[in-house]
């Protein structure tokens, strides 16, 4: 017998089965997207950087080369995070180059590559917001840079809880 014989001769159980499916389905998918935001568009010529240690951030263009002069402060790159679900964002580490590195993103530059290419592939320095010393990002992993870029928010959450955030349309504008 085959699977068409069993419908033909059990209609009331095939639709049953069918329509529990279907309230299934629809149940999972209003599970799953309750309390989602729709996905802001994010700039990609746009990075968060700091002149405050970490303290706050602000939105500028990707092309500047960290630390750069901004309002008389050295201004750095700042990832930024967030905790799932509440909104609260925060600086998890800041991003810096030294003179050698940042003289070579500078010439591919000049030489016609963009800024976010430029800057891939060159070592950086990353340090915690606030007091302490900038740690080279190189092939070895060190207990320091693990420790630097180990982001942990400001009411001790981590790990999964956390997502990095990256500027959007609206925040540019700012």
């Amino acid at each position: 017998m085959s699977f068409r014989d069993d419908i033909n001769q059990k209609p009331g159980v095939f639709i049953g089965v069918s329509a529990a499916l279907v309230v299934l389905a629809i149940i999972w998918l209003v599970y799953s997207l309750r309390g989602s935001k729709p996905a802001a568009a994010v700039i990609t010529t746009k990075a968060f950087f700091s002149d405050d240690d970490g303290k706050s951030f602000y939105v500028d263009d990707i092309s500047n080369i960290p630390p750069y002069e901004h309002n008389g402060k050295k201004a750095y790159r700042a990832r930024v995070y967030e905790v799932k679900g509440s909104g609260q964002r925060f600086v998890g580490y800041l991003e810096s180059y030294d003179d050698k590195a940042r003289k070579q993103i500078e010439e591919a530059i000049k030489k016609g590559m963009d800024p976010g290419q430029a800057m891939q592939g060159v070592d950086i320095q990353v340090k915690k917001p606030g007091p302490g010393k900038w740690v080279k990002v190189g092939s070895m992993v060190s207990p320091e840079m693990v420790h630097a870029v180990t982001v942990t928010s400001p009411d001790g959450k981590k790990g999964e809880e956390l997502q990095r955030v990256l500027p959007t349309q609206a925040e540019s504008k700012g």
